[in-house]
């Protein structure tokens, strides 16, 4: 990857044998993101009461940026639900009661966010959220499918409860926002698959758990307008078509609920990575300073598999992991391996 923060596009070419195929070429466009050193001192943005890791909390409602709306989208969202629901502004006037399926189409520009709910265009300055009226009801972005854009097999377009639009000043970019209970963001993730051992599904989903909970007791990463984006440089997440197609994913959900790896009796930032060379890293070989939880192990499996690292190394090796849980190791033996000292708490119901 490159070696500077921001946006860049990568070229890869193509070599068989040592030998590089001419005039062939892939441009990947690639965003580098640093920090990993400071969100370690990020400070708590919630009650301090509400992060020590024996206190039984509501269960979090995260705030997943899911894709920017540019080109991709021709610089408008389309946005319907599959049951009755709500079209409101940020401070929750309503601006519109849709039916099942009906659609709004969206944009924001020059500061102003305008909307037609079949009424023609309206307009307002307040960001816009549709918000739909069952718990468990889907909506889609109907003008995004993945299949047209980004050459995938699945359009992976629906999401849980609620979306919104909103212009983001410091990135100079539109989002759509996902907002849902952390269980449900869990049901959507991609980190893993219906195809991967149950147990290794176990310890994926609760080291993510973790993650998500960090980052929403402090809400600074992506200064405060959701907690984290769907994309590598968080979590991959798809949303609900991913869930029915993996179902087994929120099998693994349910078992592990609410529970996170803490330290000390706080919740533990866990990295984690593709596979090591034999072993993992400490966090200081990686980015400076101690974390007492995150140090060297030995990655057998991996050696033995003649791997190399893919990843910054801290943490968890994926690949090991999977390993660890196909010769018997349960979840939470996997994690205790990874993650040194920690303890195991249930944070809600």
């Amino acid at each position: 990857a490159p070696s500077t923060n921001g946006r860049h596009t990568v070229r890869y070419t193509l070599a068989v044998n040592d030998t590089v195929i001419p005039d062939f070429y892939i441009d990947i466009p690639v965003e580098v993101t640093g920090g990993s050193a400071e969100i370690i001192d990020q400070e708590i943005t919630i009650e301090e009461s509400d992060v020590e890791a024996d206190r039984v909390i509501d269960e979090p409602i995260l705030r997943i940026g899911l894709l920017t709306i540019d080109e991709e989208t021709d610089w408008v969202t389309e946005i319907s639900c599959n049951t009755t629901w709500r079209l409101e502004d940020e401070e929750g006037g309503l601006l519109g009661v849709l039916e099942k399926d009906e659609m709004v189409r969206a944009f924001y520009k020059n500061q102003r966010y305008y909307f037609n709910r079949g009424r023609g265009i309206e307009e307002t300055h307040k960001f816009l959220r549709f918000i739909p009226d069952d718990e468990d009801a889907i909506c889609t972005i109907e003008n995004f499918d993945r299949r047209e854009t980004r050459n995938a097999a699945y359009a992976d377009n629906t999401f849980r409860d609620i979306l919104e639009l909103q212009y983001i000043p410091y990135k100079d970019e539109v989002w759509v926002i996902n907002e849902l209970p952390i269980e449900e963001y869990l049901y959507g993730l991609a980190e893993t698959s219906d195809y991967s051992h149950q147990e290794f599904k176990k310890v994926l989903l609760t080291v993510a758990r973790t993650y998500g909970l960090y980052h929403f007791e402090r809400y600074t990463k992506h200064h405060g307008y959701f907690h984290m984006n769907a994309y590598a440089d968080d979590q991959v997440y798809k949303g609900y078509e991913y869930e029915t197609r993996h179902p087994s994913i929120r099998d693994a959900v349910e078992a592990t609920r609410g529970v996170t790896v803490n330290f000390e009796g706080r919740t533990a930032l866990t990295p984690y990575f593709s596979r090591s060379d034999g072993r993992t890293r400490n966090w200081s070989e990686v980015w400076g300073g101690t974390v007492e939880w995150l140090v060297s192990v030995e990655t057998p499996h991996d050696a033995a598999a003649g791997r190399t690292l893919w990843g910054h190394g801290v943490g968890m090796s994926a690949t090991e992991a999977l390993d660890m849980a196909g010769d018997g190791d349960d979840w939470e033996t996997i994690l205790h391996y990874f993650y040194t000292g920690v303890e195991l708490n249930q944070r809600w119901e």
